[in-house]
């Protein structure tokens, strides 16, 4: 039988060029790809076990009793000790049209207790708003500058005036005003819900993943005093931000309100004379000996789109977040019936399971018009090309991710989606403006991080 002719030799030496050369490229792709051009866009790639940690205990120290939710209701309707906490929203007349709805038909749909306080009285889609400001001494309302704002709305209100008219007003003015909520915020609350044993302190921009909080209540005990949030600093005073959210246990709440009302005219003084609300609470908390229990990054300011992935955050669970657009908190929403319908023993929420499910389905490799936050790095001139962009963080061996606008390079080591257009820098960044991450180093980091097998949690006894 005839033997196959065999191919010429040069046409095997190609041939065999060719698979090494194939096979080099597959390994060096993020970085070959970028210092060529030819960025080719990829997916994270996660294994199989990723967003899903081990097998957490049942928590315990609320009332077990299931809330009584409607049939068809969400599944975060449900769930032990909902009843004993107490959500409250402060907002302004100026935003809570625009913010209040998506919390209506999302977070609090999972709340069963929870009030809205603003600078004006009135309703909204069905839900009572109340006037946080209407108790105040009355001479302050009627005469001090930092009421400005708030005797405008009344009139514009009074007149069927719409109060979008008053934006200029409003960003010059709506600081100082919304200082002045915080204290008689904790008066107003007390009244209208006194029996509960949590209390948390939210803004229409906040967003609370509710079976989180719950399962770190129980934690707590709410016959000790107990102030929980972001820590942040002002000067000399450390203090929480009530956009990412302030939890006070009745004993807190009880304390400071009694000190509030026996030294008005004291806290008065001290509103007018500082800076923000949030301080003011602060100062309140210290004269009752309620010290700050900092809970970054469990209580967080940022938000899934501007949140710096590292191994800082990686592992703790997330309560709440800051400054979400509507849109953000209906996804994150949705995102969390989804984790919860898939059982009642699924494990805490973790930062990790947000970026797995959340932020990593939108990376690829490049997305014109969209801003990455990258600002690590401002690269060189020579740079100021998005093949220069490219390059800078391939020969950057830490570099995850870039931003290239015309006249700008920007690398970074840490990995943030960010959001389109130009929200951050309008002067500098336009349609133009180019974001791309190097998804090989990504899923090098990913698979760098530790397995999160402990609790993580941040109780009063570990913040010590």
């Amino acid at each position: 039988m005839a033997s196959r002719p065999r191919p010429p030799l040069f046409i095997a030496v190609a041939a065999s060029l060719c698979l090494l050369f194939l096979t080099w490229s597959h390994l060096g792709l993020a970085r070959q790809n970028a210092l060529n051009g030819e960025f080719v866009p990829e997916t994270v790639q996660l294994d199989h076990s990723f967003g899903k940690p081990a097998h957490v205990e049942r928590p315990t120290g609320l009332t077990e009793q299931p809330t009584k939710a409607e049939t068809g209701k969400a599944p975060c309707a449900q769930l032990p000790g909902a009843d004993d906490v107490f959500v409250v929203m402060k907002t302004s007349a100026t935003e809570v049209h625009q913010k209040l709805p998506v919390h209506l038909e999302t977070t609090f749909r999972c709340i069963p207790n929870f009030a809205v306080f603003s600078d004006y009285e009135e309703e909204v889609h069905g839900q009572k708003v109340y006037d946080v400001l209407d108790e105040v001494n009355e001479t302050l309302r009627k005469t001090h500058s930092d009421f400005t704002l708030y005797r405008q709305l009344h009139e514009y209100k009074s007149k069927g005036k719409d109060v979008n008219e008053l934006n200029d007003l409003v960003e010059r003015q709506a600081l100082k005003l919304d200082k002045w909520k915080l204290l008689p915020l904790m008066e107003k609350t007390l009244k209208l819900q006194p029996e509960a044993k949590f209390y948390f302190f939210m803004e229409a921009d906040t967003y609370i993943v509710w079976p989180n909080l719950l399962r770190w209540l129980s934690m707590f005990d709410p016959e000790k005093p107990l102030y929980v949030g972001g820590q942040n600093w002002m000067l000399d005073k450390q203090f929480a931000s009530s956009g990412s959210g302030i939890i006070l246990s009745k004993n807190s709440l009880e304390r400071v309100v009694a000190q509030r009302r026996n030294n008005l005219d004291v806290f008065d003084k001290l509103t007018a004379a500082d800076y923000a609300g949030d301080v003011v609470l602060a100062r309140a908390m210290e004269t009752v000996a309620v010290p700050l229990t900092g809970a970054f990054p469990i209580i967080q300011g940022e938000n899934p789109y501007t949140l710096d992935y590292t191994k800082n955050h990686w592992c703790y669970p997330v309560v709440s977040y800051h400054r979400m657009k509507p849109e953000w908190t209906k996804a994150m929403w949705e995102f969390e019936q989804s984790w919860m319908s898939q059982g009642t023993d699924r494990p805490v929420l973790r930062h990790r399971d947000v970026f797995a499910h959340v932020v990593a389905p939108q990376i690829s490799g490049e997305k014109d018009n969209w801003d990455n936050l990258s600002d690590g790095f401002e690269e060189t001139p020579q740079e100021y090309s998005l093949q220069g962009c490219r390059e800078a963080c391939a020969q950057r061996v830490d570099c995850v991710q870039y931003l290239f606008s015309p006249g700008r390079c920007q690398t970074d080591k840490v990995i943030r989606l960010g959001q389109a257009g130009s929200e951050r820098d309008p002067v500098n960044l336009g349609q133009d403006t180019t974001s791309g991450w190097v998804v090989e180093r990504i899923n090098a980091f990913i698979q760098s991080v530790e397995p999160c097998q402990q609790d993580y949690w941040i109780t009063a006894a570990s913040n010590n």
